[in-house]
């Protein structure tokens, strides 16, 4: 197998253990926000049941106007309240997920460069070496087919 067809096999076997790991941490992510909408919902479910306990027990006293008011206030900020943690909840799943896709692209990267450098520095200096054999054998060549060169070259002529 030519170096380059190792390099071609090196990097898509690099490339796709990255692939693997990232969806691996994608997986792992939707299973923890399926996790937690399902306990979302359940919250939910709880929280209504609750909000109209309330309310029946604040209609069946006739409670005033504002008392409700006040009831229905209390509501929303408790709904305000949940929004707002599953957004941070979620902004912050997301920028993890980004941090460890961003750490395993970049580490795939470095690793495929240096990779990459080494076989291109390998292919330099076997061109180096093939250069140097072609004058060598470029002067044995001349020294076989002109034999004044050589013996002038000897110093003999």
């Amino acid at each position: 197998m030519s170096k380059l067809q190792l390099l071609n096999v090196f990097v898509t076997e690099r490339l796709s253990a990255a692939a693997v790991e990232i969806f691996g941490a994608v997986e792992k992510t939707i299973a923890e926000y399926q996790e937690e909408i399902s306990r979302s919902a359940e919250e939910n479910e709880r929280l209504r049941r609750l909000l109209d306990l309330l309310l029946n027990v604040f209609v069946t006293e006739r409670l005033s106007a504002a008392a409700v008011e006040i009831f229905w206030a209390v509501a929303k900020t408790i709904a305000e309240y949940q929004e707002e943690i599953c957004r941070s909840a979620e902004e912050n799943q997301g920028y993890l997920l980004n941090v460890f896709v961003t750490e395993r692209l970049s580490a795939a990267a470095v690793e495929i460069f240096g990779v990459v450098e080494k076989t291109i520095a390998e292919y330099q200096e076997e061109i180096c070496r093939s250069a140097e054999e072609n004058e060598r054998l470029r002067r044995l060549l001349d020294m076989a087919t002109k034999p004044e060169i050589s013996l002038h070259r000897a110093g003999l002529l």
